[in-house]
């Protein structure tokens, strides 16, 4: 009775508090004149506890004086926090000013931070959980208001100190998350996150053991995120996660649920954790009463605590099941393990199986088995996985919609196996991501979302985006994920986001066409050349383009590096510097490698000059590695870095040519579009189109290791000549026509070393208003699929995905829907046979084998195409390496002029990134040439425009 007096007591004096009114947003002051409020919890969850003391000391890092400060004492709170439901003096603050409060109870991890007045009109801010969790993330919202970055100490952001931080957000501010189970799985750890941790951070006694002075610090990390479950490292090289001690309770400290992956049934590691001494081997055919043992023994020690179970089995690690040998045994065996298992957990967990969190991952071949007509119970969670490479395998049917126990996805960022590993540098393009999960979250894919992080360095950022989409699905759309990573750049290094962003966006484009682990093109030891090179004599040199990019954003990187705030350098190198850099020298070291093999074929001593690039490029690596390791923060990071995971091939120094000593005098000339160099004075250059920005380009060679010097003789009216000093010592001449070019052929008197070269050059006009992209050029034309005119095609662009860029979905449609279509004009000077090249993502398609658009030229019969590559086939392995599906088919147009093209889908998830029509026979070439570097985001970076006439006047 007396509790009840003193509630009815408590509730009539906060009765009396004036409701504070939508209309009057009064911002809360966070930290008023250097100081920070006070905050009072009146309970004792520790996980609220750990979020208090985060803000806390978040705060000391901000307040130019006193911090946020814990006190005992709700009249001498500033902050209020609570769950709804556990407290009822808390419920009746929150029905006083809240009144729909109760609405929030029962929801999954939801929080309302809310402004209040108090008896005597002191400002308050009330932060109501529907949860535990719920109330801990909206702690740290303050901590984000107050530019406390996530990464503060994963990245070593330095947080500004500041006078005033106000909560001025709408009054009634309620988040929640859109996936209720949102996490990160610590895998491939044997090269940075285990030996950084067990050498340097948290050395242990046991060799490979990950202690709890790491966890803790990936948990505050996932806490910070507003992630909630963690699949633990559990390579062999790791000690078990359930062996380390104090592991558990730790992850619960941080609210943290632990599950496993998709071959760690029932919460054990079979990689750390099965001894086929003690056990016997890891089979269920044959010793099915010892793993059912195994089995419980975890259940018995961490059945009552918080925690997803994965449900089935594969072998040991991470293969294929022992003692099946067809699909279909597989699917009758893996029939029974999920029988044996659901016993297993309503004697050990939950008698209610519907209460416990499973999830049922058909990865690799276990979709094979799951295809084949595997059973499985309506309340397992099905989660699907993509390719390794960033491409959803697999979705749900309409009736996998409707399960009861829901979906989810598994994804990669980082990933050990075939066709090659990418464990080095995160640079999946945010663009892919987004719009896998965007398909996922659409298909009802939303009970659970993994991300496989590697080492968690260096995916930060794209950690932080995944995880954002998992809190909050509407937080962007197709249009706004470059301005995702703007605001990123911001929080991280405040004023520097018009620098830092471009290049950021650069370098997640050009790893689009080709990741920097996947920069090999030598064939493998099976004998399969992975794809095409990029190719230095066409295009323009599409090779020295790349180079030419990469340079860009290297050397602004490092102009930024070098004028960065000293407390924030460190930081910067992380985040910024080390990836940008690195996979700048790794494209170069490759490329300058293949260009020496190529001119050592023609003894030219250029190639000695490429050699001695290449081994600089990967001594650059080696330094830039050294730096983050030994010198970055102290040495706190060393270890976590290495520049050749598993030791692959691509992180060698290439192999290079031996050394050329050449006597033979004069020059070689290669044209653009040819395959081998002339040794004739009189070289022919395909045809230009007047007033193209498209050049013809030679390339001068010297035979001995002398200079080359050259000058303009006659250059016709009309013409413009700019030449360019290239790495190796050879000089490049571009040759542009603009529209008062005299159309036919055209002769170019040049002197190069003392002698007269003559460079034929046909010149040609359209007549058409078409805009130069359009127009062929060179024998080809190209352009990005977004840049499609048919205004009735309701279709969406989708930034920051594909070579150029940016990339459409088509709808599925048929010939006569022309409101699917995708409509483009061209104009061609030649007739005749041509290729037409689409570049699509490389989607799997959501439930089937098909994937085919159709192409109409003109109003001929459509032609269809398939790009439909299945898994783990040689087509797949080409697809995913260069991040694209490119396919072609054959046409004829009869006369020269303007053209049409018609593209739609036959089938869903058809994702169009470039176009190229092309007449020239066996090209030989690597990417389509209208990449990301046109688009308008970059026009900030290139700090080297193209100056005509820059080097060789014109003689009047």
């Amino acid at each position: 009775m007396k509790s009840f007096a003193l509630f009815k007591i408590i509730f009539c004096l906060l009765s009396t508090i004036p409701l504070i009114k939508a209309e009057d947003k009064i911002p809360f002051p966070i930290i008023e004149n250097g100081n920070g409020a006070s905050i009072y919890y009146r309970g004792k969850n520790k996980v609220i506890q750990t979020a208090i003391d985060i803000l806390i000391k978040d705060s000391q890092q901000v307040c130019r004086k006193r911090g946020i400060s814990l006190t005992d004492s709700e009249k001498e709170g500033d902050i209020l926090v609570g769950v709804i439901g556990e407290d009822k003096i808390f419920d009746a603050l929150c029905s006083q000013h809240y009144p729909k409060y109760k609405e929030l109870k029962g929801k999954w991890e939801t929080f309302l931070i809310h402004p209040i007045r108090s008896h005597d009109n002191k400002k308050k801010l009330l932060i109501a959980g529907s949860d535990t969790r719920g109330a801990a993330y909206g702690i740290l919202e303050l901590s984000r208001s107050m530019g406390i970055s996530p990464w503060i100490w994963w990245a070593d952001v330095v947080p500004e100190k500041k006078d005033s931080v106000l909560w001025n957000r709408s009054p009634q501010y309620v988040q929640g998350p859109s996936v209720p189970y949102r996490g990160i799985f610590l895998n491939d750890e044997d090269w940075g996150l285990m030996p950084w941790s067990t050498k340097n951070h948290d050395p242990a006694n046991r060799a490979g053991e990950i202690g709890i002075r790491t966890y803790s610090k990936i948990f505050e990390l996932m806490m910070r995120l507003r992630a909630n479950t963690l699949w633990p490292a559990m390579h062999e090289c790791t000690v078990p996660f359930h062996f380390v001690k104090d592991a558990r309770e730790t992850a619960e400290k941080y609210g943290i649920i632990i599950g496993t992956s998709h071959c760690e049934p029932m919460m054990r590691n079979s990689a750390g954790e099965w001894n086929d001494q003690l056990n016997g081997p890891y089979n269920f055919v044959t010793n099915s009463n010892n793993v059912i043992r195994y089995w419980k023994e975890r259940l018995l020690e961490v059945g009552q605590k918080e925690n997803i179970y994965t449900i089935g089995m594969r072998g040991k690690h991470d293969g294929r099941m022992q003692g099946v040998s067809s699909i279909e045994e597989e699917k009758n065996v893996l029939q029974q393990v999920i029988r044996n298992q659901r016993d297993l957990l309503t004697t050990y967990v939950n008698s209610n199986i519907k209460k416990i969190p499973q999830i049922f991952v058909p990865y690799k071949e276990v979709l094979k088995v799951y295809n084949n007509g595997l059973s499985l119970p309506d309340d397992i969670t099905l989660m699907w996985s993509d390719d390794n490479h960033g491409h959803l395998t697999r979705l749900n049917s309409d009736k996998e919609k409707s399960r009861t126990g829901g979906s989810g996805i598994y994804y990669h960022i980082s990933y050990w196996g075939s066709p090659q590993d990418y464990l080095w540098l995160a640079s999946t393009q945010p663009g892919l991501i987004y719009q896998e999960m965007q398909r996922a979250w659409e298909n009802q894919a939303r009970k659970i979302w993994i991300l496989n992080v590697g080492d968690i360095k260096p995916g930060e950022y794209l950690i932080e985006f995944f995880l954002d989409m998992a809190w909050n699905i509407h937080s962007m759309d197709s249009t706004t994920i470059r301005s995702h990573l703007s605001s990123w750049v911001s929080q991280q290094f405040p004023g520097y986001e018009h620098e830092i962003s471009p290049l950021l966006n650069l370098y997640y484009d050009l790893a689009a066409q080709r990741k920097p682990e996947h920069m090999e093109f030598l064939p493998s030891k099976k004998g399969i050349l992975f794809s095409n090179p990029y190719n230095f004599h066409e295009f323009g040199d599409e090779a020295g383009r790349r180079i030419h990019w990469y340079q860009v954003i290297s050397d602004l990187s490092e102009e930024i590096y070098k004028n960065m705030d000293h407390e924030r350098k460190d930081s910067y190198f992380q985040l910024v510097h080390y990836p940008v850099s690195a996979a700048a020298s790794m494209n170069k070291k490759v490329l300058y490698a293949q260009k020496a093999r190529e001119l050592a074929v023609y003894n030219l001593p250029a190639a000695n000059n490429y050699s001695t690039l290449s081994k600089k490029e990967y001594d650059k690596i080696s330094q830039l590695t050294r730096h983050y390791n030994l010198e970055t923060s102290k040495g706190k990071w060393n270890g976590i870095m290495s520049m050749s995971p598993r030791n692959q091939s691509v992180f060698k120094c290439p192999e290079l040519p031996e050394f050329i000593t050449s006597t033979k005098k004069g020059l070689l000339l290669w044209v653009d579009g040819n395959p081998s160099p002339s040794e004739e004075r009189q070289v022919s250059l395909p045809a230009l189109t007047k007033g193209g920005d498209r050049p013809s380009t030679v390339t001068v060679y010297q035979r001995d290791h002398g200079h080359i010097v050259y000058e303009a003789v006659d250059i016709p009216k009309g013409f413009q000549i700019q030449t360019s000093p290239l790495p190796g010592g050879e000089v490049q001449i571009a040759v542009y026509a603009d529209s008062t070019t005299q159309d036919g052929r055209n002769t170019i008197k040049i002197k190069l070393n003392g002698e007269y070269y003559e460079f034929i050059c046909p010149a040609v006009s359209a007549k058409t208003n078409l805009p130069q992209q359009f127009i062929e050029n060179q024998f080809y034309i190209s352009f990005p699929a977004t840049q499609q005119i048919n205004n009735q095609l309701k279709t969406k662009v989708i930034d920051s995905l594909g070579h150029s860029g940016s990339s459409i979905v088509l709808p599925k449609s048929s010939r006569d829907n022309k409101n699917k279509h995708a409509f483009y004009e061209f104009y061609s000077f030649s007739k005749g046979p041509f290729s037409l090249y689409v570049g699509s993502i490389p989607i799997h398609p959501q439930c089937g084998k098909e994937l085919r658009y159709a192409v109409i030229i003109d109003n001929q019969e459509p032609v269809i195409v398939s790009t439909y590559a299945e898994f783990h086939t040689k087509k797949w392995n080409l697809n995913v390496l260069r991040n694209q599906s490119l396919t072609s088919s054959q046409h004829i147009i009869k006369t020269p002029g303007k053209h049409t093209i018609q593209i739609y889908a036959l089938d869903e998830d058809l994702y169009l990134d470039q176009i190229m029509i092309d007449f020239k026979e066996n090209r030989n070439f690597y990417a389509i040439p209208c990449s990301c570097y046109n688009n308008p985001v970059y026009s900030l970076i290139n700090k080297n425009p193209v100056i005509k006439n820059k080097d060789l006047p014109t003689k009047k």
